[in-house]
């Protein structure tokens, strides 16, 4: 079974900044599009940026979105895990 990663959306609320990431923007009237990273497109770090507020996100779990595709059309359920790693921030 062949399962790739396609998009990954740290900004998935864009009202929230205590449980994501920030809006940001490229410029003064251009905003970051969402999701951050497209299979493909994101190549370099600097084509997926994201921030988070530190002092609003501490102690918060921290989510992202992620968006999957099979190659094959089997109905057979699939599970996807994500490791929590925590990153200690000075």
């Amino acid at each position: 079974m062949n399962i790739t990663l396609e998009a990954v959306k740290f900004n998935h609320d864009a009202t929230s900044n205590t449980f994501d990431a920030l809006n940001i923007r490229k410029n003064d009237k251009q905003f970051i599009t969402v999701p951050e990273w497209r299979r493909g497109i994101s190549v370099k770090p600097e084509d997926s940026p994201a921030a988070y507020a530190l002092f609003d996100t501490r102690g918060n779990e921290i989510t992202i979105r992620a968006k999957f595709k099979r190659a094959d059309s089997t109905t057979q359920p699939v599970e996807i895990r994500a490791l929590n790693q925590h990153v200690e921030l000075a």
